[in-house]
């Protein structure tokens, strides 16, 4: 209890020191509140966007790993579970820094290495960008089965009920089958992902090798979700607890241990002492993590949040929009900073199930109606991009990606301004004088929905906006059949530009009733075959744009900044397949250049 009461302590005294240095201090720029741009008269075309700036170099050459301290980084959404059989993994901050999956990203090939990929964000890629963690290796006999080689010498926490015992293939077949179980595991279970499930029973072949049965279909799919994107639990918290949703049963085999936790508030790691691997670019600075501790602190308010990453109390921040970030990087030049394109996005989904958006020539009036150039350069100074919608352009997807100018002319008109055109298409559907269609959306998305009401207004378009609690909104958006009318504003991630499950007909997501069954299965029974595979996601993405899956608006540039002292890291998050926040192993503290800055620890 008295450890218990220090942690509060300790996390409050942070916060309202960061409050009161926000008070003392500069006055923080307040983000300017989007309004819309003027309509041309005449048609436009998309500005050039700005090239995201890179991180600035903190020294020259690379510097050796330090052993010791501690990293304070905050989080604007709590920690509210552990087990993401149960829990979402974005609130789910134990499962992968604390339990780990088969495979993860290869930090070698992100930023710090060969910059390959950024591993910016938690979205599929394909195996040429991971490597092996509780996994040697896997083969393919047929295509049928997969053969798992589990890595030999690793060991379980030493928490009860496991009580740091060796880690198996028993571990595995275990973490498979909850899984591919509804009813234990309910939230994103196999089945979601492929509906015939696991062919047959796992069958452990020795202590460190398994072999798994599917369906010969979706092949990729069953790789992703085996090897990349089942969490590795022990059995024994499930024998004896039913589940991994209490923290005091956490126990993984990960870089880090949980050590405290206070509901709404924070969550503290400690690193395992017996952790089994090097970080692929010092393998002669021995086992990971360099960090003593981690302290995830809940800090809501983005001006306390900042204040807090330039007073020194924490090390690192992951989103600040461009204008602040500007001054934050002006006042303090020692400041390091990633500018590269946020992967959330703001649209508007019609369903295309219902009339009139069941006619393709409505949905391509719509986008002809929407400045989108005149938004990226004046709303955004040009420091954003159109086409971030659904396919960002990062490293690892230009394989897929196709620049505005390359586009096909039907489709790079959608995101050029022709309202006279729009009103032309509308009059051939049938809706020379427009229509009025209804439209669900919540407090934080309606100022984006304003924006298309305005632009909309101006064809002969209506939106009736009706504003929702979130709770109220899920409920009604999420069901199927889906019980809105017309249309939904929301937020989507664009993350994971081969994530076909969201725009498959029954995805709690997929707000537009879009059906993309050929694609799913084109790019799954095609994975390994890398041309081919790219090939289908390109293609899917250039059906989805002609086809207006959806109206987005576009996306701005994001800012993320870290104290100098935190070395070996250059602006990574998600080093794997949905994972998250497990960079933190693979970075060290310089505290002699932190007490040199700010003059005290």
């Amino acid at each position: 209890m008295k450890g218990k009461k220090f942690l509060w302590v300790a996390v409050s005294v942070l916060v309202v020191l960061a409050l009161a240095l926000s008070a003392c201090g500069p006055k923080e720029e307040e983000p300017t509140t989007p309004t819309t741009p003027t309509t041309p008269t005449t048609p436009t075309t998309p500005t050039t966007p700005t090239t995201p700036t890179t991180p600035t170099t903190p020294t020259t050459g690379k510097e050796h790993p330090i052993r010791g301290g501690v990293l304070n980084y905050p989080e604007t959404r709590p920690t509210v579970g552990f087990d993401d059989c149960h829990i979402y993994g974005h609130f789910c901050k134990t499962c992968d820094q604390v339990n780990e999956k088969l495979y993860m990203g290869d930090w070698a090939k992100g930023p710090q290495g060969t910059g390959e990929t950024g591993l910016l964000t938690p979205g599929y890629a394909g195996m040429e960008n991971m490597v092996g963690s509780l996994a040697e290796d896997w083969e393919m006999p047929d295509d049928q089965t997969f053969i798992i080689h589990v890595r030999q010498g690793v060991y379980w926490q030493d928490r009860q009920p496991v009580n740091g015992r060796e880690f198996t293939a028993d571990d595995v077949k275990f973490s498979l089958e909850l899984k591919d179980d509804p009813e234990r595991c309910p939230l994103r279970p196999l089945q979601s992902y492929c509906p015939k499930g696991l062919a047959g029973p796992i069958e452990v072949i020795d202590k460190y090798t398994l072999k798994v049965n599917m369906p010969p279909e979706l092949l990729g799919m069953y790789q992703q979700i085996l090897l990349t994107m089942t969490t590795i639990k022990p059995p024994e918290v499930y024998e004896k607890y039913g589940d991994m949703t209490s923290w005091h049963n956490v126990v993984g085999t990960g870089a880090f241990m949980v050590k405290d936790y206070v509901p709404d508030q924070a969550l503290v790691l400690e690193a395992n002492p017996n952790y089994y691997d090097v970080n692929p670019l010092f393998p002669d600075a021995g086992p990971r993590p360099f960090i003593d501790e981690v302290r995830i602190i809940t800090i809501l308010d983005q001006a306390t949040r900042q204040a807090a990453l330039k007073s020194g109390k924490i090390d690192w921040e992951m989103n600040t929009n461009v204008d602040q970030g500007d001054t934050i990087i002006r006042d303090f030049p020692y400041m390091q900073y990633l500018e590269y394109l946020h992967h959330g996005v703001q649209a508007l989904f019609c369903r295309h199930d219902v009339a009139p958006f069941s006619d393709i020539r409505v949905r391509q009036a719509m986008m002809m109606a929407v400045d989108q150039p005149g938004y990226l350069r004046d709303m955004l100074k040009g420091r954003g991009h159109i086409l971030n919608f659904n396919i960002p352009p990062y490293p690892e997807n230009m394989s897929a990606f196709v620049e505005l100018e390359d586009l096909p002319e039907d489709i790079r008109v959608l995101y050029e301004y022709h309202p006279d055109r729009a009103k032309e298409l509308l009059a051939e559907a049938g809706y020379p004088n427009g229509f009025t269609a209804e439209v669900l959306t919540t407090s934080t998305y309606i100022e984006t929905t304003q924006v298309f009401k305005s632009y909309l207004a101006d064809v002969g378009i209506e939106l009736d906006i009706k504003v929702m609690e979130p709770g109220a909104f899920r409920a009604q958006t999420y069901a199927v059949p889906r019980a809105y009318p017309h249309c939904v504003c929301a937020g989507t991630g664009t993350a994971v530009p081969r994530r076909v499950p969201q725009y498959m007909p029954g995805d709690l997501e997929n707000y537009s009733v879009y059906d993309a069954s050929e694609e799913y299965y084109n790019i799954w029974n095609n994975w390994f075959d890398f041309e081919v595979r790219e090939g289908y996601v390109r293609d899917m993405h250039l059906r989805m744009k002609r086809e207006v899956l959806a109206m987005a608006i576009p996306t701005s540039n994001t800012y993320r900044l870290w104290n100098p002292w935190l070395k070996g890291y250059g602006g990574e998050q998600c080093v794997g397949n949905q994972i998250r926040d497990n960079w933190t192993q693979f970075v060290w503290l310089d505290l002699d250049l932190k007490r040199e800055i700010l003059g005290h620890d």
